[in-house]
């Protein structure tokens, strides 16, 4: 009988040691969410894509294309 109260209490230790890893763990976590928190920024898009090539032949080719239509519909 006393043996089976020394487990018991045994179990009851490792139990009670597990809560409050777990306890501490979390509140660790929650405390260094500050460290992770998202920033934000600004980013001139506009700026950004006027320096990509591509963006600057894709824009002049609708130029010209606008031009057409412009003119076919006087036109037509």
């Amino acid at each position: 009988m006393n043996r089976h109260k020394i487990v018991s209490s045994k179990k009851f230790n490792v139990l009670k040691m597990n809560k409050l890893f777990i306890l501490t763990v979390g509140l660790a976590m929650l405390l260094s969410t500050d460290g992770f928190s998202q920033n934000f920024g600004f980013c001139n898009s506009t700026a950004l894509l006027a320096q990509i090539p591509e963006i600057k032949a894709a824009d002049s080719d609708l130029q010209a294309f606008q031009t057409q239509l412009t003119k076919k519909d006087r036109n037509g």
